[in-house]
């Protein structure tokens, strides 16, 4: 098996937990999120759904000899996080596409940030440790879902972690391949949050990265996740999102419409939701629509790049040439990808700034250098790639 090897980053910061120690404080959490997926989704509903940082029987006993005789919470922390990618690791190598149950990590060897959170959280628990989901709000990913339409949907998704109370201050632990860093902006999710997480990560998983199911079912199974997340927590607005870029790229418009519209009752500054609906508006040539939507997705979300791209085309469409590089620019700041640079180039190309737009162009080929359309555009303008 290959994989990235997992890079682990710890950051100390205050935040106060609620405290429950005690031998039972693992199964307790256990019971306690079953009994709440019950009043959410009912009795037989309920029982079919895997608890994510659930343990086996060996899992437990074995976090549980590891700390044996430990009293101090953060020598226990140390020793489980010894188990896992220590002296005594379990062999576990990072996927970002790989969202596990902590049983599913234990036995493949394999797991993202959320699922080695699930196996930390359910192993912490089990020695008494307080263990908590963190969400991470300032580290946000973005993909793009592209439609028979010029634009794309965006698909928004996080970063969890866990956190533990130890007297002073909060400890973070986080299963990251990147640099360790401190981070400034999270929050402690509850259970039942991570849970919804936990299958809105797994729509996403089989909605992109699963080639082998036929279509009809690859869609089926990923409209299915995504309900369940909805089901399990009715306000979690990320699912709702990314349910309504599914159902854009069938073509059910209307449908994403009214998911999109019903994400953002929920939460509305969630400016992927925003963006969305944006892109809807451009496919049916409602230009300052679009605009308007994605000034408010601006406004409350600065780092994603694909809503400045898509401001840009607006701009362009519209013969705003310095107002559209000036998106350009700032989405080739937020983000890699060739596309961004190729909209520069052609919007400095149409300013008269040849000179900046074989820059451009020379950055879209180095970040994919068989990238033809700015290869072209390279020669036609007499350089050499």
């Amino acid at each position: 098996m290959t994989g990235i090897p997992i890079v682990l980053s710890l950051a100390s910061i205050i935040v106060p937990f609620h405290s429950m120690q005690g031998r039972n404080y693992y199964t307790e959490s256990v019971n306690g999120l079953r009994e709440t997926l019950v009043k959410e989704v009912g009795a037989t509903e309920a029982a079919q759904i895997e608890i994510p940082f659930e343990l086996t029987e060996e899992m437990f006993m074995k976090a549980r000899e590891q700390a044996k005789y430990v009293h101090d919470a953060g020598e226990k922390r140390r020793r489980i996080l010894d188990m896992i990618i220590g002296s005594s690791q379990i062999g576990v190598v990072y996927d970002p596409k790989a969202t596990r149950t902590a049983r599913e990590v234990y036995e493949q060897k394999i797991g993202n940030c959320l699922s080695l959170t699930n196996l930390f959280v359910g192993l912490a628990r089990s020695v008494s440790l307080d263990a908590r989901f963190v969400h991470v709000t300032e580290i946000e990913r973005f993909s793009e879902s592209k439609t028979a339409s010029k634009s794309g949907t965006v698909i928004h998704s996080s970063h969890i972690c866990a956190g533990i109370d130890e007297g002073s201050g909060t400890i973070l632990v986080d299963f990251s391949p990147m640099p360790t860093r401190k981070y400034h902006a999270y929050r402690v999710i509850d259970d039942l949050t991570a849970l919804a997480h936990f299958y809105n990560n797994r729509a996403y998983e089989v909605g992109f990265f699963s080639p082998d199911l036929p279509p009809a079912e690859r869609e089926a199974k990923e409209i299915e996740l995504y309900q369940m997340a909805i089901r399990i927590k009715p306000d979690f607005f990320p699912a709702y999102n990314n349910l309504g870029a599914l159902y854009r790229r069938r073509g059910e418009t209307m449908k994403a419409l009214d998911l999109y519209e019903k994400a953002l009752s929920i939460n509305p500054q969630f400016a992927e939701a925003h963006s969305n609906r944006a892109s809807i508006y451009i496919s049916q040539g409602k230009s300052e629509a679009a605009v308007d939507e994605l000034k408010l997705a601006t406004n409350t979300s600065s780092a994603n790049p694909y809503i400045y791209h898509d401001l840009g085309q607006i701009y362009y469409s519209m013969g705003k040439y310095s107002e559209a590089e000036d998106c350009f620019r700032k989405a080739t700041s937020r983000g890699e990808s060739p596309v961004f640079h190729l909209s520069l180039a052609r919007t400095r190309l149409a300013l008269g700034r040849t000179k900046d737009a074989v820059s451009a162009l020379r950055k879209a080929i180095k970040i994919d250098p068989q990238n033809v359309e700015a290869r072209n555009l390279l020669a036609m303008l007499g350089e050499t790639p």
